[in-house]
């Protein structure tokens, strides 16, 4: 079907002569698909928790993670729990996951407005979308939001997706002034969800492409994600190549040269 699709796009349209394919599993298309258009691949990395090894662990996640990450977990759990019993809930129907989104987001633009950046949901069309994805898919077992709390206060919010056993970590809100210190609402709150999801039977959750630095510490895998860019034959790309070549080998003699200098 992929292929089928690229074949009608090089035949029948004009207007676009380039095509972007973002996000692909693994290595992305096959070079053997249509050889004739120039491909242009960008590889990133994909982190994510397996989930089976969880259980294997009888649930213990902590133990699968470096010393130091699980020391500042299990440290941030102990000042929570002055304030009262760490406990996940899950929205049950449409009404809660709103209620849901409404706090996750609230909590999500104080910290990036303080931080003077619009934040994620900035645009009202933005909540307005997600709210709507809510009331189609929540019921359909496809969307997945949490609550964390500390006794009666809110710690976190966590909106992910939902697929063939994977959790994809999609959004989230935190309250970093929740206590003073050794505070890491983010480590413990996906720490919790891990655990959450790994007594429900799924078996991976996702943290999806990106090297932040919480994704490192809390992932046990990592996969490989391609970003395609798909051209047709045109001189000014041919140009284009040629001039990137160029601009390459020049940087990698000015680098072999300033090795003899330093040698």
């Amino acid at each position: 079907m992929r292929e089928a699709m690229l074949v009608h796009w090089v035949k029948h349209t004009s207007g676009a002569s380039e095509l972007l394919l973002p996000g692909q599993a693994g290595s992305g298309l096959s070079e053997q698909t249509l050889p004739a258009l120039y491909r242009g691949n960008r590889t990133r990395t994909s982190y994510g928790v397996n989930l089976e090894a969880v259980r294997e662990r009888q649930g213990d996640y902590l133990a699968l993670l470096s010393s130091n990450t699980r020391s500042q977990i299990r440290r941030s759990i102990k000042e929570y729990q002055t304030i009262g019993p760490l406990v996940v809930h899950e929205a049950q129907d449409v009404a809660q996951a709103h209620h849901f989104l409404s706090r996750l987001a609230e909590m999500h633009q104080q910290h990036w407005v303080e931080r003077g950046e619009p934040g994620a949901f900035s645009n009202p069309f933005f909540k307005r979308f997600h709210e709507r994805l809510i009331e189609e898919n929540l019921p359909r077992g496809q969307i997945q939001i949490l609550r964390i709390s500390a006794g009666e206060r809110d710690m976190a919010y966590l909106y992910s997706f939902v697929k063939s056993g994977r959790i994809y970590f999609y959004q989230s809100g935190f309250d970093y002034r929740l206590i003073e210190k050794h505070g890491r609402p983010g480590l413990v709150a996906h720490a919790l969800a891990v655990q959450h999801n790994a007594a429900l039977g799924h078996m991976v959750y996702d943290f999806m492409a990106g090297d932040s630095r919480y994704k490192l510490n809390l992932a046990t895998i990592n996969e490989p994600m391609t970003w395609s860019t798909l051209r047709k034959p045109a001189w000014r790309f041919r140009m284009e190549h040629a001039l990137r070549e160029w601009r390459y080998r020049m940087k990698a003699k000015k680098a072999a040269k300033c090795e003899e200098v330093e040698a």
